[in-house]
């Protein structure tokens, strides 16, 4: 049983755009990593419905190092489906509306925890293939924000882009850093590079090691 909770952890699930799975898929390819169940608490189909995984009392298995005081919410998709698997923000519109009620519900549960992506916790991956620091900030702030962020987020995106392009030519092995409130620097913020692997083991599949 989870003790604490620190982190709320916004995953994707690594498959393209028109892949409609769920728990039922991911569930199974978690167990032929030998899981013995979904590492996520919730995991958001394509139409926005949203599915219970582990218990949310329970210890997942989603991000290396952080299991023990987080919880894992994942979006179906996040890759491109050209066949590079490139990290990529393909998610719908009644995807985010969920999330958000999602994380609502989730922040009104753990009041101290913190909303991150996968890629704040480990410098090595790209998932959820977006910034989360915008709705750290909407979530701070009053959850009414959540319609203008979504409208703005083609704007938010591209300046996502230049400030990723800027950042990514002065980064080197200095590791993740680790937001610790729900209103970050840009440095806490900044996107994180990744390259595409085989589908629902790509961006995320080295978290899945840590299961304490």
């Amino acid at each position: 049983m989870r003790t604490a909770t620190s982190y709320i952890c916004v995953h994707c699930s690594a498959s393209p755009a028109k892949m409609d799975i769920g728990i039922k898929e991911i569930t199974e390819w978690h167990r032929e990593r030998g899981f013995f169940t979904i590492g996520y608490h919730y995991v958001i189909r394509r139409d926005g419905t949203r599915e219970r995984g582990r218990p949310l009392n329970e210890i997942g298995a989603h991000v290396v190092g952080h299991n023990h005081h987080s919880v894992g919410v994942c979006l179906v998709g996040g890759v491109s489906g050209d066949g590079t698997l490139t990290p990529e923000d393909n998610f719908t519109s009644e995807q985010w509306t969920t999330l958000y009620l999602t994380l609502k519900e989730l922040h009104e549960a753990y009041p101290k925890a913190v909303i991150v992506g996968h890629r704040d916790l480990d410098a090595g991956k790209a998932c959820p293939s977006f910034d989360v620091s915008p709705i750290r900030c909407a979530e701070q702030q009053d959850y009414a924000l959540a319609s203008k962020w979504r409208s703005g987020r083609s704007a938010l995106m591209r300046r996502e882009r230049r400030r990723s392009s800027r950042l990514n030519t002065r980064r080197s092995d200095h590791g993740s850093t680790i937001p610790t409130s729900n209103c970050p620097t840009e440095s806490s913020s900044s996107a994180r590079a990744g390259s595409g692997q085989p589908i629902g083991r790509s961006i995320c599949v080295s978290s899945f090691n840590d299961q304490s």
